[in-house]
């Protein structure tokens, strides 16, 4: 008799359970918020892993979408908007502005490897002086 006993109110005790499990805990309505928050959140993050962060001066595999946006923004704030769909690694040029952006780049580029080029040369430099003191302490 105990042995039926005990099997009831374990099968009561795991329906009870699993019931309770598979009531939902937030209402359709909070759900549907949260898939909605959840994707605004993460479409705001890509776009700014994208498009804003700034990953140093190494060559990186965002940075002719980076270089395009830009480009897009700085035409939308200087105001000379162009009608043409370019793709982030057209460097077609069509107008003036579009003309200097791109003289602009290149000599921003031209600086960066410039600088480049001396901290390379400085920490050649300090390489250098480093090892002629180790070789004068031995």
């Amino acid at each position: 008799l105990s042995i039926y006993l005990s099997i009831y109110l374990s099968n009561l005790l795991s329906a009870s359970i699993s019931k309770e499990a598979t009531k939902m805990v937030l209402s359709p309505q909070a759900q549907r918020a949260w898939k909605m928050g959840t994707a605004i959140v993460t479409s705001i993050t890509a776009f700014h892993v994208f498009f804003q962060v700034d990953y140093g001066d190494q060559d990186h595999a965002l940075q002719d979408m980076q270089r395009w946006y830009r480009r897009k923004v700085d035409d939308v704030l200087v105001g000379s908007v162009s009608t043409s769909t370019s793709t982030p690694t057209s460097t077609t040029t069509t107008n003036p502005g579009r003309e200097e952006n791109a003289l602009n780049e290149q000599q921003q580029q031209q600086q960066q490897q410039q600088e480049r080029e001396k901290r390379r040369q400085q920490q050649q430099q300090l390489l250098n002086e480093l090892q002629s003191q180790l070789d004068d302490r031995r």
